[in-house]
């Protein structure tokens, strides 16, 4: 007696593609999370660096201020440097709050992947233990079966 095929064999194998191509979108969100993080973390690191180096430029002025050292010219170009230090910061500042709308945005794309490959294998679960019953019901129709024909021949055998 040949084995019967599954009648959904061909969904099956579907709803394992399926969880396949959500898995790989689900690693790829994954990886922009990473890199969207990793910018953010760049951006931000930018942004402390140029408040250290401006702060300790800004102390070492106010120390040679302080000591007489600058003439008037001086503090005109401090001034002007200090327009530029708050125009830099301010575009430090826009580029971090971008870096972190894109991690906020990546971590948003890994949730909807996570629920797609969550749908995904759901749904082959479910063709799975539909396969596990449909195999059992054959397998004891099978043996129901054999014992009919077992029995056919020794109730020939009696007779």
């Amino acid at each position: 007696m040949r084995p019967r095929k599954y009648p959904l064999d061909p969904l099956a194998r579907l709803r394992e593609k399926q969880v396949g191509d959500a898995a790989k979108l689900l690693s790829d969100a994954i990886r922009a999370r990473h890199q969207a993080e990793r910018a953010e973390g760049a951006a931000l690191a930018m942004r402390d660096d140029a408040e250290e180096d401006a702060l300790r430029l800004e102390q070492r002025e106010q120390a040679a201020l302080e000591r007489g050292e600058l003439r008037a010219e001086d503090l005109a170009r401090a001034a002007a440097w200090s327009t530029r230090v708050d125009a830099e910061r301010t575009e430090l500042e826009r580029a971090l709050a971008k870096a972190a709308q894109g991690t906020l945005a990546a971590h948003g794309s890994e949730r909807r992947a996570q629920d797609v490959v969550a749908r995904a294998r759901a749904d082959a679960e479910v063709l799975e233990r539909d396969r596990a019953k449909w195999t059992e019901a054959g397998r004891k129709k099978d043996e129901a079966a054999e014992e009919e024909t077992v029995a056919e021949a020794f109730r020939g055998k009696t007779t």
